[in-house]
């Protein structure tokens, strides 16, 4: 394990000397036999943004290195995305599966559950939880409507363009 994190603190220095498009990310290379666990992800569909970034690493390792396989745990990450959508701009620290919910609203100001998932490819229970972090009073940055605990494939979610915070 400790030569997993040595082995992705130099890959991830030499990466970073790299140019990224105005994206900064950080990549961390696990062994799967020397993290057990791991579980392997059901098929998830990154945003664009993300997706470039994925790319972008993967055509540097795999420059690196032949023969292995990349496998990607979006349930592992987090993500500092930067709003532009509320009276001030914000930094959100979001796990990886809000913010490819989140980038869905740069498109769309009103999404249904079911278009949530289908974009994102969440299982439905992974995405009710994503969701319903996103609606809590405290930092309700979406609306959900009709609201409450109850989630069906019509339940709408609005981006809550009122939102501040300190």
């Amino acid at each position: 394990m400790l030569m997993d994190m040595t082995l992705s603190d130099q890959l991830q220095q030499e990466y970073g000397k790299l140019p990224h498009e105005g994206i900064a990310h950080e990549i961390r290379i696990l062994r799967s036999n020397a993290w057990p666990g791991m579980t392997k992800e059901t098929h998830i569909v990154p945003c664009a943004e993300l997706l470039s970034c994925v790319r972008a690493f993967e055509e540097f390792y795999f420059s690196k290195f032949s023969g292995r396989k990349l496998t990607w745990m979006y349930s592992m990450g987090t993500v500092d995305v930067s709003t532009y959508c509320f009276s001030r701009r914000y930094t959100l620290t979001v796990s990886t599966y809000q913010c490819i919910i989140w980038m869905l609203f740069n498109n769309e100001k009103s999404l249904t559950f079911k278009s949530i998932c289908d974009a994102t490819q969440l299982r439905g229970d992974e995405c009710k939880r994503q969701l319903a972090s996103m609606c809590l009073p405290k930092h309700k940055l979406l609306i959900q409507s009709p609201a409450g605990k109850d989630v069906v494939e019509t339940t709408n979610f609005v981006l809550n363009e009122d939102f501040t915070s300190e």
